[in-house]
């Protein structure tokens, strides 16, 4: 039984993956990419509310490119994270990952109504970092 659950989620993986491959190589579309790498991550991660920043160097902040499993009226599309600030923007600032295990007790976190409205309560943060620069925080 386990041998079968193991095997099924390197399947779906494989899956995503190659749906993400395709519309990546299909389209010039940058909003379709980040839905389809938004969805393939969320349905990996059953149960998870899935986040991407971008970050704007100009001003320093991360904004939000999209979700997966958040309530359809949230503002995310509104929200700006200074890097540095909240625990998105901590993990911006020290481009590396960062897990917090209660999201409503920790003193960092920003937008906390977000977190709130949606019953979120885990988080880890991921750098999105490329050629040694930061691209982003999923």
């Amino acid at each position: 039984m386990r041998t079968q659950r193991k095997t099924k989620l390197k399947t779906d993986r494989l899956e995503a993956l190659t749906q993400v491959s395709q519309v990546i190589t299909s389209t010039l579309d940058p909003r379709r990419i980040v839905e389809v790498v938004l969805q393939a991550v969320g349905e990996l991660m059953e149960g998870m509310v899935v986040q991407l920043w971008q970050l704007h160097e100009e001003d320093g902040v991360l904004i939000s490119l999209g979700s997966y499993g958040l309530d359809k009226t949230a503002p995310e599309k509104t929200l700006a994270i200074p890097v540095g600030q909240g625990v998105v923007g901590r993990v911006a600032a020290s481009r590396s990952p960062i897990a917090v295990e209660d999201l409503r007790v920790d003193p960092h976190l920003i937008p906390r109504h977000l977190v709130d409205q949606e019953g979120l309560i885990s988080f880890l943060g991921v750098p999105l970092v490329c050629e040694e620069k930061l691209a982003g925080v999923l």
